[in-house]
């Protein structure tokens, strides 16, 4: 019955796309139901598609660049994560893919300059995590208080009623001096060693990238 309903749904979404080809949900869809199937050769011409209706998403290019390995076509898998580097050179993903496909090609020193381009990029994605997580913490409990405030209920307040000025930027600054970890929402977790592959769902989150 599963088949049934695969075929069925695939013929469907077949249909949709050579009704209105650009749709990117239809596009999302085939790609990840050839990944599913282990039919790279088919995929790819889908993720190639969405690279090029949105070239600002770098996953696509990734996804294609992965389908390349899969069938063995390295060195073309190889020019298109430099591609990628090229317009996207601080993208922390596609710098670890460089890195394992150079070493997997035994090119030793382009793996080991892609690696320390991998090490600053990382520095870089952590530092700016740090400031976001402490900006949210921060503004939260700024709302928190002003609300408190507002309410008449709970808090410090001054004699007008509401919480005192000066406590709530002590606390936004006491805030902003916290480690507080930050959720960017899917994100992937490419590992050097690779063999396992997270394609994500048919829905084709952050997280389908591939490195084996």
């Amino acid at each position: 019955a599963r088949v049934d309903d695969e075929a069925g749904a695939l013929h469907f979404y077949q249909e949709a796309h050579r009704v209105y080809p650009v749709s990117m949900d239809v596009i999302s869809w085939l790609g990840a139901f050839h990944v599913r199937n282990e039919v790279y050769e088919k995929a790819m011409p889908y993720f190639d598609l969405a690279s090029k209706i949105q070239p600002q998403e770098v996953k696509w290019g990734l996804m294609v660049a992965s389908c390349l390995r899969r069938v063995g076509a390295y060195p073309q898998a190889l020019a298109r994560y430099k591609a990628i580097d090229a317009e996207h050179p601080n993208n922390v993903e596609c710098l670890k893919y460089l890195v394992h496909l150079c070493t997997e090609l035994g090119r030793r020193d382009d793996a080991q300059a892609y690696m320390e381009r991998l090490r600053k990029a990382e520095k870089a994605q952590a530092a700016e995590a740090t400031v976001v997580a402490n900006t949210m913490a921060a503004r939260q409990q700024q709302s928190e208080f002003a609300a408190n405030g507002q309410s008449g209920s709970g808090g410090m307040m001054n004699g007008a009623g509401a919480a005192g000025p000066a406590f709530i930027e002590d606390s936004y600054q006491m805030s902003a001096g916290l480690n507080v970890p930050v959720s960017q929402g899917k994100k992937v977790v490419a590992k050097v060693d690779g063999h396992n592959d997270d394609w994500g769902d048919e829905e084709l989150g952050d997280d389908l990238l591939p490195m084996g």
